[in-house]
């Protein structure tokens, strides 16, 4: 069995290091990392088989934080430099291919801290087994 959401996380997280979209990405970052910066948010997988075929529809959601004081420019524009580095793109995976990548989603919201511009982008990669 592929590890889907493994796959996924190492191909993205490579993606957007490469781009150099000007924020670090972690999977769990640390409570004193500087903003802005992203992070890995929750992975949600779907079985999606057909054919004898081992697949899946999975969303990786992605979460950009900001303290920037100009409102949520600077998390906007991270977003649309992430949407470059991933939208539509091929990534290899070990063990499975991904049939179909989009930025499905995004949204920006004000933490509960009235400080912090967060941003939330939904990546849903079709995958099956190679």
């Amino acid at each position: 069995m592929t590890a889907f959401a493994w796959e996924l996380q190492k191909a993205l997280y490579a993606a957007i290091t490469a781009a150099e979209i000007g924020a670090p990405l972690f999977d769990e970052p640390r409570p004193t990392a500087a903003k802005p910066y992203l992070s890995f948010g929750p992975y949600d997988g779907q079985s999606d088989d057909a054919d004898c075929v081992d697949g899946i529809d999975a969303t990786q959601q992605i979460d950009i934080w900001s303290s920037a004081e100009d409102g949520f420019r600077e998390a906007k524009v991270l977003a649309g430099k992430l949407r470059s580095a991933v939208h539509g793109q091929e990534f290899a995976l070990s063990g499975a291919r991904v049939v179909d990548l989009t930025i499905e989603s995004e949204r920006f919201i004000m933490d509960a801290d009235g400080k912090t511009k967060h941003g939330v982008l939904f990546v849903r990669a079709l995958m099956d087994q190679a």
